[in-house]
C-alpha cells in the first residue's frame, strides 16, 4: 500500500501563521517563554546516557512527549524539519558569486521551504537560517537520532506534525517544546512534571 504524501507547502505556510519564520532551534524556541517549555532525559542534570538502561529511558521521554503532542494539541503525521546556516559563496560558471544552499543531510528527503532571515543559533546578524522540511521521517529514523545522544546530539533537527500546532526540538540533554499559547505549554508541563528543570530558568 502507497503511503500518501504530505503537503508540505500547506504545512510549512500552517507553521509560518503560527510561529513566523521562526528557525526551529532550541536557543530561537527559547525566545518564546510564555509558550516553550524544556523537558530533560534525566534527573539531577545528568546530560548523557551512561549505560542501555538510560538509553532507554532517553527514549521512552522523548517518545512520550511526542506522544502527547500529537495526541492533545495535533494527530497528523510528523514531519521533520532541519536548519542550515547561510550564506555560503562561491562562484558560478562565470565566475561570478553565487551563494550555494549546503541541504542538510540529517534526515532523508528533505525540501528548502523558507528562510528565516535570522541566525537559527547566535545574533549573528550577517547570517541566517535556510529551514527545510521532509515528510518521509519514520519512527526508526528518528529514534536513530536521538540515540545519537549517547555522545552529543547535534543541533539542527526539529519534529513538528501535520497540524503544526508545536516543535519538538531535542537537545543533548533533553528537549525543547514550543507550543502556540501558555495554556497549551502549561497542560503539558503538567502532565511530564516529573521531568522538568529543577532550575527556575526552565533550563
Amino acid at each position: 500500500m502507497t503511503r500518501l504524501r504530505i503537503d508540505l507547502e500547506q504545512v510549512l505556510d500552517t507553521y509560518l501563521q503560527y510561529f513566523g519564520a521562526l528557525p526551529p532551534t532550541s536557543p530561537r524556541i527559547r525566545e518564546h517563554p510564555e509558550e516553550w517549555v524544556r523537558f530533560h532525559s534525566f534527573p539531577a542534570l545528568q546530560r548523557y546516557p551512561d549505560d542501555d538502561a538510560d538509553r532507554q529511558q532517553l527514549l521512552h521521554r522523548h517518545s512520550r512527549v511526542i506522544r502527547t503532542l500529537r495526541r492533545q494539541f495535533g494527530g497528523g503525521r510528523l514531519v521533520g524539519l532541519a536548519v542550515s546556516v547561510t550564506p555560503w559563496w562561491g562562484e558560478d560558471e562565470n565566475g561570478q558569486p553565487k551563494r550555494i544552499h549546503h541541504r542538510p543531510t540529517v534526515l532523508p528527503g528533505l525540501r528548502h521551504m523558507f528562510d528565516t532571515f535570522d541566525h537559527p543559533y547566535s545574533d549573528d546578524g550577517d547570517v541566517y537560517g535556510e529551514v527545510y522540511a521532509t515528510d518521509q521521517l519514520t519512527a526508526a529514523a528518528l529514534r536513530r537520532h536521538l540515540l545519537r545522544q549517547t555522545r552529543t546530539l547535534l543541533p539542527g533537527i526539529a519534529v513538528i506534525d501535520e497540524t503544526a500546532r508545536w516543535v519538538y526540538a531535542p537537545y543533548d540533554g533533553g528537549a525543547d517544546v514550543l507550543l502556540t499559547s501558555s495554556r497549551d505549554r502549561d497542560l503539558l508541563r503538567r502532565q511530564h512534571a516529573a521531568w522538568l528543570s529543577p532550575l527556575r530558568s526552565g533550563l
